[in-house]
């Protein structure tokens, strides 16, 4: 009969298995999301956003919805946002 090759257990401390399960901080970074002003893209802006990224949002031919996003991140940290 066959047996199947056993893996070693991946080694994981403690430190490292609590470090992955928190949001990692993306601050001091910076994120060029295309397609950013609408729909998912705009998500995406918003979720690197609220880790502390700041977020360069391009669009083609949504200006006044990257606008009003660069806004809204600005109000809640002023310098983090651009299209």
């Amino acid at each position: 009969h066959h047996h199947k090759p056993q893996l070693p257990p991946v080694p994981m401390n403690e430190q490292h298995a609590a470090r992955s399960r928190e949001p990692r901080s993306l601050a001091g970074q910076w994120a060029l999301v295309t397609g950013g002003a609408r729909r998912v893209g705009a998500e995406i802006v918003r979720t690197l956003h609220a880790a502390g990224s700041g977020v360069v949002v391009h669009h083609r031919g949504s200006p006044d919805a990257a606008a009003a996003l660069v806004d809204e991140l600005n109000a809640l940290r002023a310098g983090s946002a651009f299209a």
